[in-house]
């Protein structure tokens, strides 16, 4: 089969890397890949916001199989885009639509599941500019240390973690008033600080199956 990989990053790389060593793949493409991948695949210098880019690629290429690395072009809705079009029927998408990929796109929203499901969480109150002054008082009511989380997507560099109350509060307002990562800290979570080690679990699924790879 012919396939096609979305992203740019190590995991992506990582991805094209693995699939090229399938018996099953023909023809591999990513987009827009690296330098890396140039060396295991076709590079398609298309941005992975580019919907309509995409779709003409998997037309012109005949894919298969499309496997969606990065969390943006997901939260944006990218595989229901793929799905619903009849033009690309019997395409086979690996990656949540945009119900799912919502969890790792609003940390509010994965905050409300986890609680709507009795999944164990940290505290967490969520504010934003009209409730700023809220959020001074919830910081004063816990204890030291103080983690500050941008709601929406900032590329894994949005999370604030400090000892001192002051800081903790300027921090409050870098995020919200200052935009210190744009749309993505228009609002933010104040979390209890949980001490320990963190460990990402990454599990398959198709809905009904699933397959848990190792931990990091």
């Amino acid at each position: 089969m012919n396939i096609l990989v979305i992203g740019s990053g190590g995991r992506e790389h990582a991805m094209v890397w693995k699939i090229r060593q399938s018996a099953k793949c023909d023809e591999l493409f990513v987009a827009p890949g690296n330098g890396g991948t140039h060396d295991l695949a076709t590079n398609l210098y298309i941005s992975v916001e580019d919907h309509d880019g995409i779709k003409a690629a998997i037309l012109e290429k005949r894919i298969d199989l499309v496997v969606i690395g990065p969390e943006v072009p997901l939260v944006n809705g990218l595989v229901d885009d793929l799905k619903s079009d009849p033009a690309l029927s019997g395409l086979l998408v690996v990656g949540p639509g945009r119900s799912g990929a919502i969890l790792e796109g609003s940390k509010e929203v994965a905050k409300d599941f986890m609680k709507k499901y009795g999944v164990p969480t940290a505290a967490a109150e969520v504010f934003d500019e009209s409730n700023i002054s809220e959020g001074y008082q919830f910081l004063d009511k816990l204890k030291p240390p103080y983690v500050l989380k941008a709601d929406g997507l900032a590329a894994g560099k949005g999370v604030l973690i400090t000892e001192s109350i002051d800081e903790a509060k300027q921090n409050l307002d870098d995020l919200i008033l200052n935009k210190k990562f744009g749309d993505a800290s228009a609002k933010v979570l104040v979390e209890e600080f949980l001490p320990g080690i963190e460990v990402s679990v990454f599990v398959l699924t198709d809905g009904k199956d699933y397959l848990i790879l190792p931990e990091a």
